[in-house]
This record gives C-alpha cells, structure tokens and sequence, in this order.
C-alpha cells in the first residue's frame, strides 16, 4: 500500500520538525460540494459518494502566521452502475470504497486577532486498501477563517479544491469515470 506509506511519510516530515516549534491537534470533517465521479450516463452510473469526509489534523506553526499542516481524511466512495437510465434506476452493482487523503498544506494567516483568514496549498496523497484504479497524487488549494486563540480551541471552517492526476477508474462500458476536479467544505477543530 504505496498511498499508506505516502500519507505516514508526510505525516512524520510534518511532525519531526515541529519539536521546537507549536504544535497542535485536531479534527477535521465535511462534505464533498462536488461528485467523486462523473455521471456515465451510457453506462448509467450512479454517484452516491457525497458522504462525509471526517479525520485529524496535525499542525506546526511557524513564525509570520505561517504554518504547516498535515491531515488524514477517510473519505468513502459508493459506487452504482445500473441496467436503466434514471428515472427510474436499477441497480446491478453497487461498489463501497474505502479511501484514504492526506493532504500536506502550507498554510499563510493574513491577519493576527480573533478572526484569522488563511490560504493554504500542497500535495495530497491517497490511496485505498480496495482495489479501486484512482489517481494516487493531487495539489489541493483552499481559503478559510480561523476562529479563536492561537493556544486554545480553535475552530476553522474552509472550502478545498483538489485537482487529481489522471487515473485508471473505469465505469461502465468502459468510460473513465473520476471527477479530476474536487471542492469540499470542510470544518476544523484544533487546540
């Protein structure tokens, strides 16, 4: 599992340099605002993976309100190709997956105080422990605030865009089926 070994990596690079520094932990969670995968509509495939992301979060903070976070999202995807177009939708197979995202972003505040807006970028890493054909590599990019003090609870609500390398997901009849481009609202907790 090459994605596993990724997401620990970058997790230990994030980590091991903090020891000087602030660190903080977290959770993280939200919902996909776009489809994992594109509708097929040839091969009637169905999307069902708006579910939840939920994860942790571990954060080094650096001086000038700059930081560096590392995350661990377990993000499912549900898959139905069916016999029918909708309406109505037969379904012949439905697919669970369970994947795993680890992004490894830098983060900038652009104010100090209470109410603290942030852009942050990097790579991000995934995999699954099922035999499932995706994009292994992406560059995600977002914005966001941060509420409350730097050394106690801080809750950060921010919108993601990630945009996948190419993949070998196939749906029905053949069509390549992940949505290279992603955006989720997500909703941090960190102390």
């Amino acid at each position: 599992m090459p994605f596993l070994r990724w997401g620990i990596l970058s997790t230990l690079l994030v980590t091991s340099s903090a020891f000087s520094q602030q660190l903080s932990f977290g959770v993280l969670g939200g919902v996909p605002l776009t489809s994992a995968v594109i509708v097929n509509p040839s091969g009637f495939t169905f999307d069902s993976a708006r579910k939840g992301m939920v994860g942790g979060l571990v954060e080094v903070s650096l001086p000038f309100g700059l930081s560096v976070e590392g995350d661990v999202l377990f993000h499912p995807l549900n898959l139905e190709v069916g016999a029918n177009p909708p309406p109505p939708f037969t379904a012949i197979t439905v697919y669970d997956y369970k994947v795993f995202e680890f992004p490894v972003l830098a983060k900038a505040r652009l104010t100090s105080g209470l109410l603290r807006p942030f852009v942050e970028g990097g790579p991000t890493f995934r995999g699954s422990p099922d035999t499932l054909n995706i994009s292994h590599f992406g560059v995600t990019v977002g914005f966001g605030v941060e509420l409350g003090k730097r050394r106690l609870l801080r809750v950060s609500p921010e919108v993601r865009y990630t945009r996948w390398g190419s993949d070998n997901l196939i749906t029905a009849n053949g069509v390549s089926g992940e949505q290279l481009n992603q955006v989720a609202l997500l909703l941090g907790v960190s102390f």
